[in-house]
């Protein structure tokens, strides 16, 4: 672009950096408002067999502030009469673990099929955050594999990567911090629905 007579190349940048369009804009920072959202961009779904006692959480990439009123699940495969499942959201730990906890969220039914949500109220400022479940009994959920990965590539294996986090956890209400635990694949899908925008 020439430069005009009395136009200073400053004036230029900051017009044209105000404007937001295919090489500033940020993809993951468009969520509509009233609706579930994946933790992170999804590649491929698939079911995923849990046992009791067990916690499999997934990454969450949150690109601007804001605010979810539900974090939701689907059983695939349900369980006995009467058995839960607890699910909640814990803070981003040292090299990509399982931190402190910030929401236990509570319990749903998994003894029948069909998407299972809590009605909560987390802000969550822009961050990383872990979305974590524990089942009493065994059953199916809806898992994914995400398109991108922070654990890397198996070492003995690159046909696939490590997306999520598997560990033991008594059922009951949520541990803090996180339980120690390994890379596992895939991932749990747990949704949050976005509230607002902050």
């Amino acid at each position: 672009m020439l430069k005009l007579a009395g136009e200073f190349i400053e004036g230029q940048l900051a017009d044209h950096m105000a404007r937001l369009d295919a090489h500033t804009l940020n993809c993951l920072e468009g969520y509509k408002v009233g609706a579930y959202f994946p933790p992170l961009p999804i590649q491929n779904w698939g079911n995923f067999a849990l046992g009791a006692d067990k916690i499999l959480s997934t990454f969450c990439v949150i690109a601007r502030d804001l605010t979810v009123d539900r974090i939701a699940v689907e059983i695939i495969v349900a369980a006995s009469a009467g058995k839960k499942a607890r699910l909640g959201i814990y803070n981003i730990g040292a090299d990509f673990t399982g931190g402190s906890l910030l929401l236990d969220a509570g319990e749903i039914d998994i003894d029948s099929i069909g998407i299972k949500a809590i009605n909560i109220n987390q802000a969550l400022p822009k961050n990383f955050y872990v979305l974590s479940i524990v089942l009493e009994e065994a059953a199916t959920i809806q898992g994914y594999e995400p398109a991108v990965s922070y654990l890397g590539m198996r070492a003995t294996d690159f046909s696939y990567n490590d997306t999520g986090l598997y560990g033991t956890h008594t059922y009951g209400s949520l541990q803090d911090p996180h339980p120690a635990a390994s890379a596992k694949r895939p991932s749990p899908l747990i949704c949050l629905r976005l509230a607002s925008l902050d």
